[in-house]
């Protein structure tokens, strides 16, 4: 995932404890404008010394320490980021993206429309777990980042719908 970060511009990461893992690996010496919806994600890049970051605001989800409510999904949709990576709770091999959460969902939303580039991390204990929301059609992703114990059956199967994807090493 790392190598999909720009040397320069805006990158949104989303929260959970993907993006969280994400938020220890990204390069901090590239000239990147980091925003986040994730408190955790926040103090990570803060303690590693990311150079600009900016804490998307909102009431905080205190069993996930990230903002998701309605005051955050109107600041994203004021925002045009060039890269978001993003999260989920379940890949429906069918549908795509999903979640249990209407707030995530609407959220998750918001962030796809203010990117020109959405990199979904979703490690292979997600595949097949079909949420209640879908939040992102295959078709609205361009890469999808994976771990290597991701199936090789699997990994057709998305390649399949038209998503790039890419096992992390």
């Amino acid at each position: 995932a790392c190598d999909q970060v720009p040397m320069s511009g805006t990158v949104m990461i989303d929260s959970g404890s993907t993006t969280q893992r994400f938020a220890e690996l990204i390069p901090i010496d590239r000239n990147v404008h980091v925003l986040t919806n994730s408190l955790v994600s926040a103090l990570t890049l803060a303690r590693r010394g990311i150079q600009e970051l900016t804490v998307l605001g909102g009431g905080v989800r205190t069993n996930t320490n990230a903002m998701v409510d309605a005051q955050t999904i109107e600041t994203v949709r004021a925002m045009h980021v060039d890269v978001l990576f993003l999260s989920c709770d379940g890949l429906s091999f069918a549908r795509g993206l999903t979640t249990p959460y209407p707030a995530e969902h609407h959220l998750k939303r918001a962030m796809i429309a203010s990117a020109r580039r959405v990199v979904a991390l979703v490690d292979n204990t997600k595949f097949g777990n079909d949420q209640t929301y879908c939040f992102a059609p295959f078709d609205e992703i361009d890469v999808l980042v994976t771990d290597p114990g991701a199936s090789d059956d699997d990994v057709e199967l998305l390649t399949d719908t038209g998503v790039e994807v890419q096992r992390a090493s």
